[in-house]
């Protein structure tokens, strides 16, 4: 986790620099096990905050075991580890064609499922229920965020 949260901190560096602010920044994964335990912890939250995609590939068995063995060359995992202990490697993409920020709510439960209650949000970001229900008021892009959730959101803030 503290890899990841590195590689966050790098990326916004260098979205920051003069004329990269329109950079696609990406974090990608060998498994799904990595960027789950990214998906259920405040990694996920740092990572949309500043815009950066968190997302899985599929790469060659060969592939992963050289990854693995360049980790434990940099100390990064012990030899025992497994390959669905790989971190991520972040890449930035500066040619792609998909709209940026992207125009989604991305906040997802451990199973999979997207939050769709203030309790869930507040608690995911340790805020106020008020604080939650400003934020999705505000959301850029609000036909991204689940009708459920703009419901109980609009209700909050009209007590």
């Amino acid at each position: 986790m503290k890899k990841v949260a590195q590689d966050i901190l790098k990326l916004s560096l260098v979205r920051s620099q003069p004329g990269r602010e329109s950079t696609r920044l990406v974090i990608v994964f060998a498994s799904g096990q990595a960027l789950n335990s990214v998906l259920g912890s405040w990694l996920r939250l740092a990572a949309q905050v500043h815009h950066i995609e968190l997302v899985q590939v599929e790469i060659d068995p060969e592939l992963r075991d050289q990854i693995l063995e360049a980790q434990v060359t940099q100390n990064m995992v012990s030899p025992e580890a497994v390959a669905d202990d790989i971190n991520p490697i972040p890449i930035v993409l500066d040619d792609f064609t998909e709209d940026w920020p992207k125009r989604t709510f991305d906040f997802w439960r451990t199973d999979t499922e997207q939050m769709d209650t203030i309790a869930e949000i507040s608690d995911t970001l340790c805020q106020s229920h008020l604080d939650s229900a400003i934020m999705i008021a505000n959301y850029p892009f609000p036909e991204a965020i689940p009708p459920r959730l703009m419901s109980e959101a609009q209700s909050l803030l009209r007590r």
